[in-house]
């Protein structure tokens, strides 16, 4: 099967089923949906959005990407922030600077690393999430600062999940999961819970002493003079995005997937992330330019 999916894929009937289009690969499924489905279905004359060959997840966006080029097929491929992180990348993982980051292209022109930690993070529109939590608990709705708040409470506990998560990848350690926090309600009760931790011998010395150091780090990213919704869009960079959606939803009593809901949410206000709009843009940009120059 191998061999011939493999066949199937170097044919000259796939390469010219492709051409016209840019092959965009995305992590997975969902990413897939959501770009395809809901934020960027306007493009797809020009736009083809896949899962790596094999389902491989980043690795096999980076392989796709590979491949799909040599076979003379136009593609580009997208991995989280956090891929970074599991590379052990550790410069481009604590870079604050938006446009040193995105000049860095650590994996090559063809594949691009989001500004957001992961793609989760984008869902993240405080406007649209409080407006599905309160319908889906039929209460009124929160004042927009003090649900900016909210929301910002809950990246700022998860300010030492990421220090936490860094020091223990540093060490070639299992992360942290993504609902560790979830029963703590701020910042100050993580950081209690890790320390009790350290105090009965958990985390490994040299963890801990990596943990510290990197909780500066971590706040770097936030603009504390900034508004609670520009401090969110700062700390989005660099927390875990399932982590806080897992906070959220334990909150709220949520126990369905909301992603899919706040994809057509943020595509009815019109609030599509900037820059992932400009990045499908530029590739269907350039595709167009391509052919037409042939």
């Amino acid at each position: 099967m191998a061999t011939f999916k493999t066949r199937l894929e170097t044919s000259p009937e796939v390469v010219s089923a492709y051409r016209g289009k840019t092959t965009v690969f995305l992590e997975g499924e969902t990413d897939v949906r959501l770009f395809q489905n809901f934020w960027f279905n306007d493009q797809l004359d020009k736009l083809e959005f896949r899962e790596p060959d094999g389902g491989l997840g980043c690795v096999g966006v980076l392989q796709s990407v590979t491949r799909n080029r040599q076979q003379g097929i136009q593609a580009f491929g997208i991995v989280d922030r956090d891929k970074l992180q599991a590379d052990n990348k550790w410069d481009l993982v604590w870079e604050t600077d938006d446009e040193k980051f995105e000049k860095a292209r650590p994996y090559g022109p063809h594949v691009r690393v989001t500004r957001y930690w992961e793609i989760e993070n984008y869902l993240v529109h405080p406007a649209a999430l409080e407006e599905h939590l309160r319908c889906t608990k039929g209460r009124a709705p929160k004042p927009e600062s003090d649900a900016d708040d909210d929301f910002l409470k809950h990246a700022q506990a998860l300010i030492p999940h990421a220090a936490y998560c860094a020091a223990l990848r540093a060490e070639g350690k299992k992360e942290w999961g993504d609902s560790s926090t979830s029963r703590f309600n701020c910042r100050t009760a993580v950081e209690n819970e890790l320390g009790q931790l350290n105090e009965k011998g958990t985390i490994a010395p040299e963890v801990w002493r990596n943990y510290q150091s990197n909780l500066p780090k971590v706040e770097a990213f936030s603009n504390t003079t900034a508004t609670s919704a520009q401090h969110l869009a700062g700390l989005l960079r660099r927390v875990n995005g399932k982590a806080f959606m897992h906070r959220i939803k334990t909150e709220n009593g949520v126990n369905h997937d909301i992603t899919f809901h706040l994809a057509a949410a943020i595509r009815t206000r019109n609030a599509i992330p900037a820059e992932l709009r400009d990045l499908m843009d530029t590739l269907a940009g350039k595709q167009h330019q391509q052919h037409t120059d042939e």
